[in-house]
């Protein structure tokens, strides 16, 4: 077979795939799912009215694809803080004071909490973007940051001992300045709908206890 009867072949295949999955999607009323609300938002409601009319054994993920009572806590945060930050590359010295803010918006219909900060590192603009939520199939929390002082992306391992008032998370990066891998933890503790806290620490595997705070950021609503 040449090469242009098998474009041929396999163009036709794929048509026909593609009218089969369209008449099956207008048969069982698929096409009636993807409306979301007038906000263009998706809500609760949107997510509830889409379970009934999934295929059968598909209830569960539209479940854990809903907003829970984990979500609702996250989306009191939702809005703008003032952020007072307590910063060191040197474990052992005096943390430098630095200052921004935050808006903070619930994203991805509900299940997660996007915090966008901005301030100045010493003589320069800085920007990041941390998103939180919560896995309810995992039944654990999940947060991942970027900001503009590197090209890494920070995802964060919930310890499993968490709470909605004291989330707790370990990860490991590489300093990009020494080369080598090096294990945080961090600690977001939400001390009401006005305020929360974010800490975070350098970890020593040989001796816990002499874990080295490297960041501690105060937010308090605006």
């Amino acid at each position: 077979m040449s090469s242009t009867s098998r474009v041929a072949l396999a163009f036709l295949l794929g048509l026909i795939a593609s009218s089969v999955f369209w008449y099956q999607s207008a048969r069982h009323g698929w096409f009636q799912i993807g409306s979301p609300s007038s906000t263009g938002e998706w809500t609760v409601d949107d997510q509830q009215r889409i379970a009934t009319q999934l295929p059968a054994g598909m209830e569960s993920y539209v479940q854990a694809a809903t907003p829970g009572p984990e979500h609702l806590r996250l989306a009191e945060l939702v809005g703008t803080f003032d952020a007072h930050v307590l910063f060191t590359d040197r474990p052992g010295h005096d943390p430098d004071r630095l200052q921004g803010h935050a808006v903070n918006t619930m994203v991805a219909g509900g299940l997660y909490l996007q915090t966008r900060y901005t301030g100045r590192f010493f003589d320069q603009d800085f920007d990041g973007v941390g998103l939180l939520g919560f896995d309810r199939a995992a039944g654990r929390y999940a947060t991942t940051w970027v900001d503009s002082m590197g090209s890494y992306l920070v995802a964060f391992k919930d310890t499993g001992g968490s709470t909605p008032e004291r989330i707790e998370f370990t990860t490991e990066v590489v300093d990009p300045v020494a080369g080598h891998l090096e294990s945080r933890r961090r600690l977001i503790s939400v001390q009401g709908p006005d305020s929360w806290r974010l800490q975070e620490w350098l970890v020593s595997p040989e001796a816990p206890e002499q874990d080295e705070k490297v960041l501690d950021v105060q937010f308090a609503r605006r």
